[in-house]
């Protein structure tokens, strides 16, 4: 950290933490989290003691090398950041190719940190879908880069984070150009899923069908749902005098077809 300061780093990241265990029968796991707690919190104490000015991130890992790691995924982590206090200290540097080791989709994690306000940083690298494990190939997925994309501009971008090239090349790939044109097809990938993602949000046409879906909840029984002032009775009441409440379609053919077009528009 004090190597940061030196160099004026806009961030500082605690790269995959060890923490985690091979087995439950050597382990007490609130005692490892709490101590694992306790280092954040005199990092975050150094950061200021030494007026270092940069983010501090953390990256959430669900296996390797340990079989389980505490910070498995977003929400783990950002649970045990709030559960020690440690939350307005830290944010998330996601690595989305980790999802798939959870059997997650590629942007799971970018979209939870973000809904947390956590999201600090984005790992521009893939894996492959089909490998249950970290590949760490050069991201060339459109759909993938572009759902991730609308999240980081939905939140407003990423302020000091930004995106890292963590893809490498391929054993076979021996030549220096490989891996200037994996870095390149990077960069490439999230640029058009950059242009991508700001005309679905210019469009409106997501904007619009997100707040019908949610439409029910601007008003009546929805509100008062939304703003905590319901009871089980009060549901129960309710669907007494009104009825079960209509069942709305979530028409998920009709949004993945609408993302289709932004991906691939008709040509002109």
């Amino acid at each position: 950290m004090d190597a940061a300061k030196r160099l004026n780093a806009e961030n500082f990241v605690f790269f995959n933490p060890r923490d985690g265990y091979q087995s439950v029968l050597q382990r007490q796991f609130f005692r490892d989290m709490s101590h694992m707690a306790q280092l954040y919190r005199m990092a975050a104490q150094y950061r200021d003691k030494i007026g270092f000015r940069g983010q501090l991130l953390i990256q959430p890992k669900p296996a390797d090398p340990r079989r389980h790691q505490y910070e498995s995924d977003a929400m783990s982590t950002m649970h045990m950041l709030r559960h020690f206090g440690l939350d307005k200290h830290y944010k998330l540097y996601i690595k989305p190719a980790f999802a798939r080791l959870t059997s997650r989709p590629y942007e799971h994690d970018v979209y939870m940190a973000a809904a947390y306000n956590m999201l600090g940083c984005v790992d521009a690298s893939d894996s492959w879908p089909e490998f249950n494990g970290t590949s760490d190939i050069c991201a060339q997925d459109m759909r993938d880069a572009t759902l991730v994309m609308k999240c980081v501009l939905e939140q407003g971008g990423l302020q000091q984070g930004g995106f890292t090239l963590g893809g490498r090349v391929r054993r076979e790939s021996t030549e220096p150009r490989d891996l200037f044109h994996g870095h390149i097809m990077a960069m490439d990938t999230f640029a058009r899923a950059l242009r991508n993602a700001a005309r679905m949000i210019s469009d409106g046409s997501f904007s619009r069908s997100i707040q019908q879906r949610y439409s029910s909840f601007k008003s009546g029984f929805g509100e008062r749902v939304e703003m905590g002032n319901m009871t089980l009775d009060d549901c129960e009441d309710f669907v007494r005098k009104n009825g079960e409440p209509l069942h709305q379609s979530s028409r998920h053919e009709h949004y993945e077809n609408m993302f289709n077009y932004y991906i691939s528009p008709p040509r002109q």
